[in-house]
């Protein structure tokens, strides 16, 4: 039974028991019905819970890890400079001494540079590795040494790194040659001499199997028995005919000479004079004796000077193999007497003398250094030094022989300067550094530089025995040997963005490598060539019309000699047009063609153009203030550096290329450079999007 069939039944068991649902008494009651048996209700099955279901867990999405970036590539360090320096400029050639060499790399802001490679190249005798790498203070050092090579030279140490070469020169000396003859002077036609010779270095130590070669020259002649021997051979030399002979004697750059002396005997040749050169005071009276076997009469000539007969030519009879004169000058000189035998002019001899004033005569005497006056401080073994040079004259200005001078020195600083020898004589005959009638001396410097001017030293020359003396002006300074200009790598906006700053600087340094201090720099900066374009795009470039005053066609690579480069709009300048093709940021002007080479590769050069002419304007282009503005003058520091600032408009940049010259003088000696590049702007300012104005040049 439903449950809704049971809710009726109740109903109606209810209405039963009570009288009657709506009838009244009189209504018969109702057959009962009998109450039906529910039927009970079944209980429902309980419906299983379902099992949850273990719903997955979602595996997180990783989060993407980025691809690192590859690391950028290393820098390579570049060198602008390389310097060497060397704890002494000279060695012995017996190798027991050596120099201690350092090389160090420098950047172009003078800051050493670590761990670049330097190839360096030196002569054998050296601990320097070939290609070594700089340590953390820049530098790679070692010693170097003579080696087994035992000849005087020059030995070069080069180092090169990144296209940059440095180099300094070594001395090697004391190799000498030794010569013991028994004598000089020899009889000819068959005298003899017995001359050993020695090649030793400078320990004194004997050279063995290395040739040394013999040559002679003069006015008389010998035979040599050898013309190459060895260390400690022994050689005959043989007069053969009269007069003086120079015998030298040539080995690993060491050479070595004996003057011989060749009289009498059996040749023809002078007998007096006996040497040649040989001195004569003018106005005095000599003999000359001619020794001439089987000769009836000798002839003889002079350049200067009278014979007994009161001329310069004179016949003289031979008697018993001689002929004899005399010979005298009133003027000084070099007098040389020929003579020959009258009957066969092909048998000739000559004698040479040098004619000089007497001793007594000596009147005046000049003095100066050999070459320039100023020479560098010494130290240590790096000794600095000139040679000074007196002559002595007498009244007429002839020089005089043999006449003693002595020199001293007048304001000296107290460093350490010396002069040696105190006195020298004066040359009787004309020498390789010497000509007749000087004598000379070596200054040394010391440590301390000297003043400039009259309260500076100067080496006094004095005759000896008189008040006859001269002064020469020495300067001990620091010689100024070079001077470079740097450039940043970067610049910089300023003056609101309107114009660029690129930080410059100048070093100066010596002749030894070594900065110079104090030491006023002269700079200026002025237009070049300039170029036409748009959009920071360089079309065309001209030389500057400052330029090109009077033009002519050149061959080469040089911009024309006559270039003006006043500043000023000169005659044939306005608008005229000569194009160059090979200016980039850092190159020089040059009238060539890149493309034209030959076989080997090396560029061809034509000759530049004659300029094309546009519409003239009057003005001068570009005008000086296109190069920018840098200090006129600046003052090295203790690292001989000067640094300054560079200006430019922006808008001159790209379009404008400037020649930038640096020029200083330290003491009396100069030096100067200069550089050539375009004017660069910021990369921001051309890429991508160009923020330069256009060029304001036409072409």
């Amino acid at each position: 039974m439903s449950k809704q069939s049971a809710l009726i039944a109740a109903i109606l068991s209810i209405c039963i028991g009570l009288t009657g649902c709506g009838g009244g008494e009189d209504t018969p009651p109702p057959t009962p019905v009998p109450t039906p048996i529910p039927t009970p209700t079944p209980t429902p099955t309980p419906t299983p819970t379902p099992v949850p279901v273990p719903v997955p867990t979602p595996t997180p999405t990783p989060t993407p890890v980025p691809t690192p970036l590859p690391p950028p590539p290393p820098i390579t360090p570049v060198a602008a400079k390389l310097v060497i320096t060397s704890s002494t400029r000279t060695l012995k050639t017996d190798g027991g001494d050596s120099a201690d060499i350092k090389i160090t790399a420098l950047d172009s802001r003078n800051r050493v540079i670590k761990g670049i490679a330097i190839d360096v190249s030196t002569p054998l005798g050296s601990t320097i590795l070939a290609d070594a790498v700089t340590k953390d203070d820049g530098t790679i050092s070692g010693k170097f040494w003579a080696g087994a090579n035992r000849s005087n030279r020059t030995e070069t140490i080069t180092a090169t790194a990144t296209g940059v070469i440095g180099q300094i020169p070594i001395l090697i000396t004391g190799t000498k040659i030794k010569a013991a003859p028994t004598t000089t002077n020899i009889s000819a036609p068959s005298g003899t001499s017995s001359l050993t010779i020695s090649l030793v270095d400078s320990s004194d130590q004997s050279i063995p199997d290395q040739d040394i070669t013999l040559s002679t020259s003069g006015s008389g002649s010998v035979s040599l028995s050898k013309s190459v021997i060895r260390s400690g051979d022994t050689i005959t030399v043989t007069g053969t005919s009269t007069g003086t002979v120079k015998l030298q004697a040539e080995a690993l750059n060491a050479t070595q000479t004996l003057d011989f002396t060749i009289t009498g005997g059996n040749a023809f040749g002078f007998e007096t004079p006996n040497s040649s050169p040989s001195p004569l005071a003018t106005g005095t009276l000599t003999d000359i004796t001619v020794n001439a076997p089987g000769v009836t009469t000798v002839r003889l000539t002079t350049t200067l000077g009278l014979f007994g007969n009161g001329a310069a030519t004179i016949d003289i009879p031979v008697a018993n193999g001689k002929a004899t004169t005399t010979f005298s000058s009133s003027l000084a000189g070099i007098a040389t007497i020929s003579a020959l035998d009258a009957a066969k002019p092909a048998v000739t001899a000559s004698a040479i003398f040098t004619v000089l004033p007497p001793v007594g005569d000596a009147a005046k005497i000049t003095v100066r250094a050999s070459s320039s006056s100023t020479l560098g401080t010494s130290s240590g073994t790096d000794i600095k030094s000139i040679s000074i040079i007196a002559t002595v004259l007498n009244a007429a200005g002839q020089p005089i022989a043999n006449m003693p001078v002595a020199f001293t020195i007048k304001n000296p600083v107290g460093g350490g300067e010396s002069i040696a020898p105190a006195i020298a004589y004066t040359a009787s005959t004309a020498e390789q550094s010497l000509g007749i009638g000087q004598a000379s001396t070596t200054f040394i410097s010391g440590s301390v530089v000297s003043p400039v001017g009259v309260n500076g030293i100067n080496v006094v020359a004095t005759v000896v025995g008189t008040a006859i003396t001269a002064e020469a002006p020495v300067i001990i300074g620091e010689q100024v040997e070079s001077v470079t200009i740097g450039q940043a790598s970067v610049i910089e906006a300023i003056m609101h963005d309107t114009a660029y700053r690129l930080p410059m600087s100048v070093q100066v340094t010596d002749s030894g490598g070594n900065p110079v201090a104090g030491a006023d720099v002269t700079l200026t900066v002025t237009p070049y060539a300039f170029s036409t374009g748009f959009g920071c795009q360089v079309a065309k470039t001209f030389v500057a019309e400052d330029l090109l005053g009077n033009w002519n066609s050149i061959t080469g690579l040089n911009i024309p000699q006559t270039s003006i480069g006043n500043g000023l709009l000169d005659t044939d300048e306005d608008e005229k047009r000569v194009e160059v093709n090979n200016i980039s940021f850092n190159r020089t002007v040059a009238c060539y063609n890149a493309s034209d080479k030959d076989a080997n590769g090396k560029i061809v050069p034509y000759v530049c153009p004659n300029p094309a002419v546009v519409s003239k304007n009057n003005i001068l282009e570009p005008a000086r203030s296109a190069a920018g503005s840098m200090p006129s003058k600046v003052t090295t520091d203790a690292s001989g550096i000067a640094q300054f600032n560079f200006d430019y408009l922006k808008a001159d940049s790209i379009w404008s290329v400037v020649k930038v010259t640096a020029s200083t003088k330290v003491s009396t000696t100069e030096a100067s450079t200069s550089v050539i590049f375009r004017l660069r702007p910021l990369k921001f300012d051309v890429e991508p999007t160009c923020f330069i104005s256009d060029s304001p040049y036409k072409q």
